[in-house]
């Protein structure tokens, strides 16, 4: 009995055993079958649900990038020549260059008449020198070819001295003396012509039709010219009306007006006779300082062309045109409103022109 039943009970724990573990193996097939479940899920949805859609769409794909167009360097397969295609690019394009030169002004020659040398006699008064100017040079080039060049005065570095001489217009008298008195008789001509054309509201462009004869007798023994300033710098004033376009009458009134006749302490230690460059706060510190009164006078010319009578690119000296920068209108009243503070200034100056034109009569 005692071995019947230990069998029996060997028997139902078996069973037992069984029954625990059989629970356990189908959780574990469960979780593989899971897993490999799992697996195969992401390999169709990363196909796609139709995997041959994505290979049909793949094969377009191919088809439409061997439709593209290639570059000539994909097509033949060979390496780019950078340097080429930078040369050809340059090439192709449009550049500029600047640069500046100095280049050489030739001297202008002005004739003087002198009536009291021969005739066709010739003395020469002052030797002529050339000048300087700075030019800036633009050229443009188009496919590396120049297309154009474009030049331009930027400054006068040293202007040129202008030769002057004398010419001699004495003719021997003839029998009887007619000749002589046809020649006082042109000379009344012109002196009169030019006074009937003297007028404050006058072009102070023009020339004032004077000889080199009749400045002279306007500014020789003059009883206020104490310094004999004007009258040895007469030439000088007659050549800047010639080169510059100035009347030279106006440009002598000018001086004498800023000057009191060569006694102000600017025209005696700076040689400038027009007060040039001088401001009210501090006239003499500011004022232009000059080698001679020759250069002054040139200078003043030059700018009075330059920027106050000629509106702006109006061809003036040299090639040149006016800046205009000042420019009010080619009068003293014009001038008057950038060249001086005193409002009166342009009936002093015109006051003195008289003067100087009476001295012909």
């Amino acid at each position: 009995m005692k071995l019947l039943w230990i069998g029996e009970a060997r028997i139902k724990l078996k069973r037992f055993c069984m029954a625990r573990r059989l629970p356990v193996l189908v959780i574990t097939i469960i979780v593989i079958l899971a897993i490999l479940f799992m697996s195969m899920s992401n390999y169709i949805f990363a196909l796609g649900n139709n995997p041959d859609e994505d290979i049909t769409a793949l094969n377009d794909t191919e088809k439409f990038e061997h439709s593209m167009p290639k570059p000539k360097f994909e097509h033949d397969g060979g390496s780019i020549d950078i340097v080429a295609i930078r040369t050809m690019n340059s090439e192709s394009t449009m550049s500029q260059v600047v640069l500046t030169e100095e280049r050489l002004l030739s001297f202008p020659v002005v004739r003087l008449e002198n009536d009291s040398l021969p005739q066709n006699e010739i003395r020469v008064i002052q030797e002529g020198e050339a000048g300087i100017e700075l030019v800036s040079i633009k050229r443009t080039f188009v496919s590396g070819q120049l297309l154009e060049e474009f030049s331009m005065a930027v400054d006068i570095l040293s202007a040129p001295v202008t030769k002057i001489i004398e010419v001699g217009t004495m003719v021997p008298p003839a029998e009887g003396g007619n000749d002589i008195i046809t020649n006082i008789n042109d000379d009344q001509m012109r002196r009169s012509l030019a006074f009937a054309n003297l007028g404050f509201n006058m072009d102070l462009r023009q020339p004032s039709g004077l000889s080199f004869e009749d400045f002279r007798r306007i500014m020789d023994n003059h009883p206020r010219d104490l310094a004999n300033v004007l009258s040895s710098n007469i030439e000088f004033f007659y050549a800047a009306e010639q080169i510059y376009g100035v009347n030279g009458i106006f440009l002598i009134a000018l001086a004498i007006h800023e000057s009191n006749w060569g006694m102000s302490d600017i025209a005696r230690y700076r040689n400038n006779l027009f007060g040039y460059g001088a401001f009210d706060w501090d006239p003499f510190n500011l004022a232009f300082q000059f080698d001679n009164f020759a250069d002054g006078i040139g200078v003043v010319a030059r700018a009075l062309s330059r920027n106050y009578l000629n509106p702006r690119g109006t061809p003036i000296f040299y090639g040149q045109t006016a800046t205009g920068v000042f420019y009010n209108g080619p009068t003293l009243t014009g001038v008057n409103v950038r060249y001086a503070t005193d409002p009166d200034w342009g009936i002093k100056v015109f006051r003195t022109m008289e003067a100087l034109y009476g001295r012909l009569l």
